[in-house]
């Protein structure tokens, strides 16, 4: 989704779901590792790595509409800890700050989903996002609108911040 402020100022938002196989992995049929690789395979890449191939797409996606004035808040069911290698690569080569762990920088990042103990999920955005949030969290785990095995998580911006304008 893309917003537009009065000031040529706009966020594109940015769903992302990274799949949790690595390249090479046997998954089934219907997962959708399986679909993304058969479908790189079909474009002809030789060497699918769907796990990847994301971080690149939305690198990509970031870079095209940054060229427009948008700045990039990225949802991202990541897969992944924060100090996973490409994962890494990803954020400090878009300028990405993991916004909820920022502002709580304090504490120890809580699990994100129910089936581990680690923070896999994150809401990133370059500095000028950072800047607008004036409130971060996430609900416990069962806490959002539909049943999940992940946590919801939140932010609050102040748009004049955010727009330049209200």
């Amino acid at each position: 989704m893309a917003l537009r402020g009065k000031k040529e100022t706009g966020v594109l938002m940015v769903n992302v779901y990274r799949v949790c196989q690595k390249a090479g992995t046997r998954a089934g049929p219907d997962t959708a590792y399986s679909q993304i690789w058969t479908k790189m395979r079909k474009q002809g890449d030789r060497n699918p790595d769907p796990r990847n191939k994301c971080l690149d797409d939305v690198s990509n996606l970031i870079l095209e509409w940054a060229q427009q004035g948008y700045h990039p808040l990225i949802l991202m069911d990541a897969n992944a800890e924060w100090e996973e290698k490409n994962l890494k690569e990803f954020t400090e080569k878009n300028g990405l700050i993991d916004i909820i762990t920022d502002i709580h920088s304090e504490e120890d990042p809580p699990p994100t989903y129910a089936r581990g103990r680690n923070k896999i999920d994150y809401i990133l955005g370059d500095d000028h996002i950072r800047r607008a949030v004036v409130r971060a969290g996430a609900m416990n785990l069962m806490g959002g609108v539909a049943p999940s095995d992940h946590t919801m998580q939140y932010i609050d911006v102040d748009e004049l911040i955010l727009f330049g304008d209200n």
